[in-house]
């Protein structure tokens, strides 16, 4: 997913985005009141920063970064957007546990996934990525 950082938010963390939450040059994206009322900074893509450059400049005077607040609204934006990204779409929270797969299979260690996705027992974090054997296998044919 090319924006796989939009998969760390939880459901709530998404339309609560306000534009001032985002800072483009540093590459990061501040959750305002996320779980348990805690506020956090979270990593997003260098192709992340780019579309929401674009983007802010769409929607000027405008608070918040999606232009909705209902739960159907934006399930039914965030299934078109993962249909245009090639990516399939079984619910938002589904698109957290892709963004912690994709943190680990790309090399970084499940204490980096357990970072983004703000678990604070790195068991959860276990249960969010699907382990791949491929690393290891690649390893082992070195040997």
């Amino acid at each position: 997913m090319t924006h796989a950082t939009l998969g760390a938010l939880r459901r709530a963390d998404a339309p609560s985005g306000q534009h001032r939450d985002i800072r483009l040059k540093q590459e990061t994206l501040t959750v305002q009141n996320g779980k348990g009322g805690k506020t956090a900074i979270v990593a997003i893509s260098g192709s992340l920063a780019v579309a929401l450059a674009e983007y802010q400049g769409t929607w000027p005077g405008a608070d918040y970064v999606l232009p909705y607040r209902a739960r159907s609204t934006a399930w039914k934006h965030l299934k078109t957007l993962c249909a245009a990204a090639g990516v399939e779409f079984k619910g938002v929270h589904s698109l957290r546990h892709t963004a912690g797969t994709s943190i680990v299979a790309s090399g970084l260690s499940l204490e980096d996934a357990a970072q983004q996705l703000r678990h604070a027992n790195i068991q959860t974090t276990r249960s969010y990525t699907k382990w791949s054997n491929k690393r290891l296998k690649e390893y082992m044919s070195e040997r």
